[in-house]
């Protein structure tokens, strides 16, 4: 996957996917049209939508705090979740629900769709206006078994004429039928929140945010090491990145691997985790590519756990936050310092 191409308009066309790095967000991502389990489009639409992973995920990176938040739509139940890590305390707060399905919206698309999340005392929603330049999440949650409230709206500034967004629309099997379609992006982030008592702005020159859109038709297991991470180095340039370790084989040809330097984003070859899997919030995680591109190590200063086995569907997940040093290469040829920049790593493994 080395040359990012212009965007058709559809996603899937004649029941096969668009595969490859794009430029810019799908218009319609119509993922439903793909038969995934290659019986030439005769399987029913509501059991494509059961096996169809959906979800918009948002963080942001300010100077003490991270902010996390996400509504997925797993095609049987839906999950949503608000926390807030306070970088001066090491403190997590979190807000999660568990919903029916039908009870959440996710977006069609990023130029005009919403993503909604109500509950009694949640309520949360992604305003996408890609064409804008921006998503809009708006939350009000009430402070409950000891967390926090918070409320507040903030901007990430998902700007196509400055930030090269990664585009990408990975094979998950050899027919073309079954596919990952994902968006990440680095980008400066505004706004206000409001955390229990305190008021936190979100100024653009130091605050940055994580991107993460995703539709796929994993098969029943699926697994995968991630890392992304934003900030400003002393020069206040805009870096971050995202690596990937998923199932897909071939990861040479087919990644969602990239590195950003002030809006340019650079694609890279496969990449590789070395961690502790019994101990991923204590002890540091390599990650390499395997170029000579990419070296960098992360020190976990807290984690997120979710554990759940109900036989049929399992969930194994971690994700620690901490910083990120080392160094990393464009594809110019220009050398990146990493310096204590911060975001997360995760350690997935689920059956749904």
């Amino acid at each position: 996957m080395i040359d990012v191409k212009e965007t058709p308009e559809r996603l899937v066309e004649n029941g096969k996917f668009h595969l490859g790095a794009f430029k810019k967000p799908f218009k319609i991502i119509n993922s439903l049209d793909a038969d995934p389990f290659g019986l030439g489009g005769l399987t029913p639409r509501a059991l494509r939508k059961i096996r169809l992973k959906d979800w918009q995920h948002f963080a942001v990176i300010h100077p003490d705090f991270y902010f996390g938040t996400i509504i997925f739509d797993t095609g049987v139940i839906a999950k949503t979740f608000f926390y807030i890590y306070d970088r001066r305390s090491h403190k997590l707060s979190e807000h999660v629900k568990m919903l029916p399905a039908s009870s959440v919206k996710l977006a069609e698309n990023q130029y005009s769709g919403n993503c909604v999340a109500r509950a009694s005392g949640y309520n949360l929603e992604y305003v996408n206006r890609y064409s804008e330049g921006y998503h809009e999440i708006t939350v009000d949650i009430a402070a409950a078994r000891g967390l926090p409230g918070v409320k507040g709206a903030f901007k990430v500034l998902d700007d196509s004429s400055r930030i090269q967004p990664l585009i990408a629309c990975l094979p998950l099997n050899s027919r073309g039928d079954r596919a990952m379609y994902t968006q990440k992006v680095i980008t400066p982030a505004e706004g206000e929140l409001t955390v229990g008592s305190e008021l936190v702005r979100l100024e653009r020159t130091s605050t940055s945010a994580l991107v993460d859109i995703h539709r796929a038709f994993y098969p029943s297991h699926f697994y995968w090491k991630w890392a992304n991470f934003a900030g400003f180095d002393s020069k206040n340039n805009l870096i971050g990145a995202t690596f990937t370790d998923n199932l897909i084989e071939n990861q040479k040809d087919w990644n969602e691997n990239a590195i950003w330097l002030n809006g340019k984003m650079s694609l890279l070859g496969p990449v590789r985790f070395d961690f502790d899997p019994a101990k991923t919030s204590s002890k540091p995680w390599s990650i390499r590519d395997l170029e000579g591109r990419v070296e960098l190590s992360f020190s976990p200063e807290g984690e997120k756990i979710e554990e759940m086995n109900f036989g049929i569907m399992k969930v194994h997940y971690r994700q620690p936050f901490g910083k990120f040093n080392g160094r990393m290469i464009d594809s110019g040829g220009t050398a990146i310092e990493v310096k204590d920049l911060f975001g997360v790593t995760e350690h997935m493994d689920s059956k749904l």
